[in-house]
């Protein structure tokens, strides 16, 4: 065994009295009552064979075998901060919120280690403990829900993780804390901006700060950046109480620039069920643009270059999202629901092509109903 090795098992042991004098544990280790047997430090040491930059290989990452060794790997100090960053992304592969299959719950052992690392300077292990954490608030731990609602607002890339991660907090919509993370992060970056209102798209019934969230999406319809715009639209149809006013809203971006956009506010006039623009979303059919976007050119908190990619519908062309669009209006105002054949991924021109014959016949049936 090389010296390093040595010192990281010796650190690891139930009796670190040789590593460390007098039985005390290395300066800035966390105390846990998990330790590792002479069999366990033997594992150790394999699993440290494995260490990869900051991440360990990816079967012995994902090895549920590994759990309790990346827990007492990363519990312990050692000055080597690729080997707690790659243990707390163990942790995160190898345990669960509760136990399944051959995966242990989170438990106090875990908690400890999470909440010592996300008050850690490096944003390195900060990132990796964010993301560790996903476990404990799937648990509704609570001392870890308000350590991370802290650290949201550090930095836009602290922000970013926070948003990612609260939303594994179950009814997070109608927390006050977490709540106003989001509203918040309204006023962030571009990339911020876009998470948030992606994670608030599905919580407008229950958001506990609807009204005050309410104005602030309606102002990103105009934003700079087209993946806000749109992200902005489908999120503002659910949280405007007035459907018409926010059909009205959205409706000029049906014509704007970028594919992404326009396939979001397709879809959003759908989810307001704006009738009276079924003709003018019929008008997009033959729209086949592709309406994927990313926003790039940011750092995430870990160091590594940042992407947040939006994806218009499921095919990622225009005229798929007006289909969208249009068959989620279907059945309002006593029109006709509107059936579509179903698109085969290896027939996607030609099931699409059948789509929108499908969905142009049954506007001419029910445009007199729709225009109510």
């Amino acid at each position: 065994m090389n010296l390093f090795l040595f010192l990281i098992l010796a650190c690891s042991s139930p009796d670190p009295a040789g590593a460390t004098g007098g039985g005390a544990a290395p300066a800035g280790a966390v105390a846990i009552e998990a330790t590792l047997d002479e069999a366990g430090n033997q594992s150790a040491e394999a699993l440290l064979a494995e260490l990869d930059g900051t991440h360990f290989k990816s079967k012995a990452r994902r090895s549920a075998a590994n759990a309790q060794l990346f827990l007492v790997l990363a519990a312990r100090d050692t000055g080597a901060h690729e080997i707690a960053a790659a243990s707390l992304e163990g942790m995160y592969e190898t345990w669960s919120d509760k136990d399944v299959k051959d995966k242990p719950a989170a438990n106090e052992d875990y908690a400890k280690v999470v909440l010592a690392y996300l008050d850690h300077s490096d944003p390195l292990l900060q990132a990796r403990a964010i993301q560790a954490a996903k476990h404990l608030l799937r648990q509704g731990h609570a001392e870890t829900v308000a350590k991370i609602v802290g650290l949201a607002g550090k930095s836009p890339a602290h922000t970013f993780d926070a948003l990612d991660a609260l939303s594994q907090v179950k009814d997070w919509g109608k927390d006050e804390a977490i709540a106003a993370v989001y509203v918040n992060a309204l006023d962030g970056e571009n990339y911020v901006a876009s998470q948030a209102l992606f994670r608030l798209e599905t919580k407008a019934f229950s958001f506990v700060k609807k009204d005050e969230a309410a104005p602030k999406i309606k102002g990103l319809l105009g934003h700079a950046d087209p993946g806000v715009r749109g992200r902005a639209a489908l999120a503002y149809a659910g949280f405007e109480k007035d459907k018409a006013a926010a059909s009205e809203a959205i409706a000029p971006l049906l014509k704007d620039d970028n594919a992404f956009t326009r396939s979001a506010a397709a879809r959003a006039i759908g989810n307001a069920r704006a009738t009276g623009l079924a003709g003018d979303l019929v008008g997009m059919l033959d729209d086949t643009a592709k309406n994927t976007y990313d926003i790039e050119g940011w750092k995430q908190l870990d160091g590594s270059d940042g992407r947040v990619h939006h994806d218009g519908s499921a095919w990622s062309r225009v005229d798929d999202a007006v289909l969208n669009g249009l068959r989620t209006m279907g059945g309002t105002n006593g029109s006709a629901r509107l059936e579509l054949t179903k698109v085969r991924h290896d027939h996607v021109d030609e099931d699409l092509a059948k789509c929108k014959e499908e969905a142009k016949a049954w506007y001419e049936a029910n445009k007199d109903k729709l225009a109510k």
